[in-house]
């Protein structure tokens, strides 16, 4: 949010520092008071947590909820940041199992136990890829439509969410945790939430038009980097210079069709015949 307001020159409102501030605080409960135990899975393992209930449940709620904000989003039209950063952390959080799967992997293999032989390390590297290019599409997306000061806290926010959720259901991070642990983790959700509110709230969220983006190259760039992208002509025209290069071109044309007349009232005179009869000066 500073670099957004300290480079792109956006507006920081009260609420936004407001909003920052419950988030920060939030987010630091979530990672403060989630599980400290961490379990090193082996690709049977992996395998046992893809079948399990637990996963098999939230999978299918996040790939519910996955087609409808699709739907909203390419049918319905509805380009809200909520929407596009909704979207993002639910992809993000295949990534965070995909992403520890294949450290837990990679980590066996190096202390003596390889798991290159199993095709489950393949597959999770696969996911991991795919998910991390989409989450980033549609990221660039919400970057694009709404200022940084919205985008960049929300997706924070959201992707903490659904990063230590993905791990609570599929690593069974929760188990363990003691009352207050819970509670914590979940008021901890609650002020995120109640950040982003002031975060988002009150702003319009319209996107940058092509003037602004322009003015914002020539002020971050230097000129010969945008040189390509913002063009003027070389030697720009006054507002009198095509009256003036008009009465020219006129003048011009007047004096030629002058001479013009000339030339043929000459030639005129000398065919006619004068007072002796005769033509060019001859007697006849």
């Amino acid at each position: 949010m500073f670099i957004a307001v300290s480079f792109l020159k956006e507006k920081l409102r009260p609420e936004d520092l407001f909003g920052v501030a419950l988030a920060v605080v939030g987010a630091f409960l979530l990672v403060n008071f989630s599980s400290k135990v961490e379990f090193v899975m082996d690709a049977k393992d992996i395998l046992d947590s893809l079948t399990q209930r637990a996963f098999l449940v939230y999978i299918f709620i996040e790939v519910i909820t996955l087609i409808v904000l699709l739907v909203l989003l390419y049918r319905l039209k509805m380009e809200n940041v909520l929407v596009l950063l909704l979207i993002t952390a639910i992809i993000a959080s295949f990534t965070v199992i995909s992403a520890k799967a294949c450290s837990n992997m990679i980590k066996l293999t190096f202390q003596g136990h390889s798991q290159l032989d199993q095709p489950i390390i393949y597959v999770m590297a696969i996911v991991m890829a795919v998910t991390a290019i989409t989450q980033v599409k549609f990221l660039n997306h919400a970057m694009k439509l709404f200022h940084s000061t919205i985008v960049v806290p929300t997706n924070f926010v959201f992707f903490t969410i659904s990063a230590i959720t993905a791990g609570i259901v599929f690593y069974r991070e929760m188990w363990g945790m003691t009352a207050i642990q819970v509670f914590m983790y979940l008021f901890g959700c609650c002020l995120c939430f109640i950040g982003v509110f002031f975060i988002t709230t009150g702003r319009s969220g319209d996107s940058f038009d092509e003037d602004s983006a322009k003015k914002l190259m020539a002020d971050i760039l230097p000129t010969w980097l945008y040189s390509s992208y913002n063009r003027a002509p070389i030697q720009p025209r006054s507002p009198n210079s095509d009256t003036a290069l008009l009465l020219s071109n006129q003048s011009d044309t007047d004096e030629t069709s002058f001479q013009g007349d000339q030339e043929l009232q000459e030639i005129n005179n000398q065919n006619q015949p004068n007072q002796y009869g005769s033509q060019n000066g001859t007697k006849y």
